[in-house]
């Protein structure tokens, strides 16, 4: 369970995050640029998600992950959040 303490509305309330999600903004991007998902949580191979444009990516929390430099001169936007 990926509890944490959130101070929304009270200093004592614990909430349980379930999942995790991306939403990509940014037009044509490719994986040469880096920014990519890595999904490390398959023990016998990593995937690599390029992001694309308008996409949503959800994944269940805790999941291992990370996401590769971004080598582009422009900005890579997406809003993230569990």
């Amino acid at each position: 369970d990926d509890q944490a303490l959130v101070p929304f509305f009270d200093d004592t309330t614990v909430y349980s995050r379930t999942v995790a999600a991306i939403w990509y903004l940014t037009k044509e991007w490719s994986e040469a640029e880096g920014g990519s998902l890595i999904d490390l949580g398959d023990q016998v191979k990593e995937k690599q998600l390029v992001p694309i444009y308008n996409s949503l990516v959800v994944f269940e929390v805790p999941h291992w992950h990370a996401v590769s430099a971004v080598t582009s001169e422009r900005w890579r936007y997406s809003i993230f959040g569990w």
